[in-house]
């Protein structure tokens, strides 16, 4: 099973599908369209998808359109995660940098 990763900043949109830890597919668009996901979910096994957004209307996209089909979930300062997030206004702490801490705290699990 796969789990799709994206990135919808103010320009690009960037997605990740990972299997088991290891990304098979990937790439950089302008925008994200209905058909864009409806593709990635015919060509691979998704069980859950994970975004991130600054831009309203793709948000809109995934949230109205996929919920149907697979788990979504839009990362946030009060989305569940592995980390504790004690920046001091944890709402103002820019999605990117939360998923890289995320991202880091994973790939060193057990260092300090």
């Amino acid at each position: 099973m796969c789990q799709l990763v994206i990135d919808i900043g103010n320009s690009r949109v960037k997605y990740g599908v990972f299997s088991h830890d290891m990304l098979v597919a990937q790439a950089v668009k302008d925008t994200l369209t209905s058909e864009d996901i409806l593709q990635l979910l015919t060509n691979h096994p998704i069980e859950n998808i994970i975004y991130s957004s600054v831009a309203a209307s793709e948000s809109r996209l995934l949230s109205e359109n996929m919920t149907a089909q697979v788990p979504v979930m839009e990362l946030k300062a009060d989305t569940p995660l592995p980390i504790d997030n004690e920046y001091g206004t944890p709402a103002t702490l820019g999605k990117d940098r939360l998923a890289a801490a995320v991202g880091a705290a994973s790939q060193y699990a057990g260092h300090h």
